[in-house]
């Protein structure tokens, strides 16, 4: 017990009140939307089929990429998955999985593993969610830059690609994150609440015109919106405390950018001209490092990101000298900060492979966020002007939103305040006109609550 308590409790006090209920709240939210125990034994049981379909048709390994791996996903993500080719199916590999997963839509097939999951250590809930049959369906072939076998298998919706070491690494880049910034894995709930918000509530407040996060019509991709919450974490990590926090700075981000001339890095934005020369993400962490001089911040080594983008360089240009084409490597630059090594000339394609030379395949686009792992890649390319317009409106809209229920909340506080400052002031007297004004203003804030008709958080 406090020996002093204090008699009239100050404005901070009533503030911290509803700050941990909106906190509370949340933190329930994100428990509702995080991927589950079951969850996870479903797509496991998934990933594993499709990896043993693929090596029966390929004899090559599958790996996971994307949220799965990082258990951020969504219950209605993707299952991103890549083949690690053996030479020479380059060309064909698509096709063979295309055929494995046809024969396997006539009907549904037996789980060849379900003896080995049921005898592993799992709870009931666990062990009921092990699928018996896997059915496939609506599977298709996208033949775009990054080709694509696409699946529905027990409603999970599964996309199969090649050689997607940038992937892979990516998936090392945000759990190195994860692990550095700690807190209970502060990142990686943000990452969850961010994406809920720009795949569900943005799309209330973009009037109809779709949402955020959706980069099949326009909008941003994962891997876009990743980069920009590692962003902010930083630039901020000494103000993000919790996920509300890296919401409230991603919507005032997206709000306020001129994406005209601008490119979004994970250390920050710059001039657009910094892409165009490969050097975006290299200026942005040295600008950063500059700054932490003045108030240290904690954020990720750049030579860690270079370790990374090096190494995936290099696979990618060895992955193009094995196919003995520039199609592919053209897509994955190298570091942006190219080492002196770099700078030699492939044998097999008669083409130079220094990171100069695959800077010119950047491509400009509506939005710009750099990929930190091959510094001529635009996360971002997908969003159109349409896209655009949602973003800004959406997160306008949703900043301006939270503005109000935090403006609510601090009124509610306020009006306890006054009722407990005059209960103690009078000897915890029964005061009519203090309780009245308490009740109204609870009145009013029902009232408001009922003709809201958009979504909150």
């Amino acid at each position: 017990p406090n020996p002093n308590p204090n008699p009239n409790p100050s404005i901070h006090e009533t503030d911290a009140i509803w700050k941990s209920g909106l906190f509370a709240s949340i933190d329930e939210l994100i428990g509702w939307i995080q991927p589950t125990s079951p969850s996870l034994v479903k797509r496991r049981a998934v990933f594993e089929w499709v990896e043993l379909l693929v090596h029966q048709a390929l004899g090559a390994k599958l790996l996971a990429v994307g949220s799965f791996p990082q258990r951020t996903y969504l219950p209605e993500s993707d299952l991103d998955v890549s083949a690690m080719l053996l030479s020479g199916q380059e060309d064909s590999w698509f096709v063979k999985v295309n055929e494995a997963l046809c024969l396997a839509s006539l009907r549904p097939v037996m789980n060849p593993i379900l003896r080995e999951m049921k005898a592993s250590t799992m709870d009931a809930e666990e062990l009921a969610a092990i699928p018996p049959y896997f059915v496939v369906r609506n599977f298709s072939f996208i033949n775009g830059r990054v080709k694509i076998v696409k699946a529905s298998i027990n409603d999970i919706a599964v996309d199969v690609s090649a050689n997607q070491a940038p992937a892979l690494y990516a998936v090392i880049l945000l759990d190195t994150a994860d692990k550095f910034f700690g807190q209970d894995h502060l990142f990686k709930r943000s990452l969850l609440l961010v994406k809920t918000w720009a795949k569900h509530e943005s799309s209330a407040l973009s009037s109809g015109w779709g949402a955020v996060l959706n980069s099949s019509s326009g909008g941003l991709s994962t891997a876009a919106l990743n980069i920009l919450v590692l962003s902010l974490f930083n630039r901020f990590s000494d103000q993000i405390t919790h996920p509300f926090h890296a919401l409230c700075l991603f919507l005032m981000e997206l709000s306020t950018i001129e994406f005209e001339t601008t490119v979004l890095t994970m250390y920050g934005p710059m001039p657009i001209s910094s892409a165009t020369e490969g050097k975006a993400t290299a200026l942005a962490a040295e600008q950063q490092q500059l700054n932490n001089q003045q108030q240290p911040i904690k954020s990720l080594p750049y030579s860690f990101i270079l370790d990374l983008s090096t190494r995936v360089s290099g696979i990618m240009h060895a992955l193009g000298a094995k196919e003995g084409e520039t199609s592919n490597t053209s897509s994955f630059p190298s570091s942006a900060e190219p080492s002196p090594s770099s700078s030699s000339t492939s044998s097999t394609t008669g083409r130079s492979t220094t990171s100069s030379s695959f800077f010119q395949y950047y491509k400009v686009g509506h939005v710009n966020v750099i990929d930190p792992l091959h510094a001529g890649n635009n996360l971002a390319a997908a969003v159109n002007t349409g896209g655009l317009g949602v973003l800004r409106h959406s997160s306008a809209r949703g900043l301006a939103h939270i503005a109000e229920i935090i403006k609510e909340l601090a009124t509610i506080s306020a009006g306890v305040h006054v009722r407990i400052s005059t209960l103690h002031k009078n000897g915890f007297v029964h005061d009519d006109n203090h309780e009245m004004e308490f009740d109204q203003i609870n009145q009013q804030n029902k009232e408001d609550e009922e003709e809201d008709d958009e979504g909150v958080l």
